[in-house]
């Protein structure tokens, strides 16, 4: 169990380290929002299509995050690895196409392209084993 220190005690610097750990997967999110979804990307068009891409984009970062995380739990899970998020988001950007078409044709196609994904994020979305730090996983103690 954690405990919190009092307003002018010195915090451990274990709950410091745990604490930036977290804050820091807020910036990857940041990250994937910008680089990977391009969501600052926005032509000088009327407000109406502004809000249209910036809505667009928040439903594809929904989606995909669904995907991510669902499938970073699984793989810690079955296999003991952690999935590079920023990785796994560009993969799932890739296949973005393929997904939204099979979501619209049947559920044979969507399983298929999800299990494409799922390899290809084991392929190449795995975080490397050279730092030795807890994941964010093992901090909410998933």
């Amino acid at each position: 169990m954690i405990t919190f220190p009092q307003k002018n005690d010195a915090w451990p610097k274990e709950i410091v380290f745990l604490t930036y750990s977290l804050r820091w997967q807020i910036e990857i999110i940041f990250k994937i929002l910008k680089s990977t979804l391009e969501i600052d990307k926005i032509k000088d068009v009327k407000l109406e299509r502004v809000q249209c891409h910036l809505y667009g984009t928040l439903i594809k970062m929904l989606l995909s995050s669904q995907i991510v995380f669902s499938l970073r739990e699984e793989i810690y899970t079955k296999k003991s690895k952690e999935i590079s998020e920023i990785k796994a988001f560009k993969i799932v950007n890739v296949f973005f196409e393929e997904l939204k078409n099979a979501v619209f044709h049947s559920t044979s196609k969507l399983k298929i392209v999800l299990k494409r994904i799922t390899e290809a994020i084991l392929n190449n979305g795995i975080k490397s084993k050279h730092k030795k730090k807890k994941t964010v996983l093992a901090i909410f103690n998933v």
